[in-house]
């Protein structure tokens, strides 16, 4: 890429800027989800316990909405390549990588191995078959969801928790973006990389 690295305060500065706008992302999800449970009568213990679901549901949806739309503005469509550190390829992949990795080990945790993960990765971008096993929260995530345009993963695929497939490396200081694709049927095991 014929790109150069931004100036180390510019650089800094797009990523204060990127961790501000992941803090207000937070917030106005959690004040979307009070307005969401102000309408809900918390009286009962069993009331309650419905407004954690529905209060859960309601924040989960704001801020996966919130990160979709976060990764095709501020991302849009990644290419193959290899791009220096801080330049305007990489500052953009890490902005996108801030919000959908605080989701991964978060909001998305709970549901990791569900329905969840390929409809997400085909919303960002992925190609995603029908049946794909496709582990994305936790801690150790298996897909890297910033890079979704990259993948393209056959029906049926099947990726166990703790597998990692990505289509990016750190080489030599440069991001490396590659395409990365799984046949149908595949299956990537607990501690492979693909």
């Amino acid at each position: 890429s014929d790109e150069e690295p931004l100036p180390k305060q510019a650089a800094s500065l797009v990523q204060f800027f990127g961790i501000a706008a992941l803090a207000i992302s937070i917030g106005a999800c959690t004040k979307i989800t009070a307005w969401g449970l102000s309408f809900f009568d918390t009286s009962t213990t069993l009331a309650s316990t419905g407004a954690i679901a529905l209060g859960y549901l309601i924040f989960t949806t704001a801020f996966t909405s919130i990160s979709v739309l976060a990764k095709h503005v501020l991302v849009g469509k990644l290419r193959a390549g290899r791009y220096p550190l801080y330049g305007r390829t990489h500052l953009r992949w890490w902005l996108g990588n801030l919000f959908l990795r605080f989701g991964q080990q978060t909001v998305w945790a709970p549901f990791s191995e569900t329905i969840l993960g390929p409809w997400l990765l085909n919303a960002l971008g992925g190609n995603i078959g029908s049946g794909a096993h496709t582990p994305i929260g936790g801690s150790t995530p298996g897909f890297s969801l910033i890079d979704a345009d990259l993948l393209e993963i056959g029906s049926k695929a099947y990726v166990r928790s703790r597998g990692r497939v990505r289509a990016h490396m750190f080489v030599d200081g440069c991001l490396v973006l590659a395409p990365t694709t799984l046949g149908n049927q595949s299956a990537v095991w607990s501690r492979s990389i693909v």
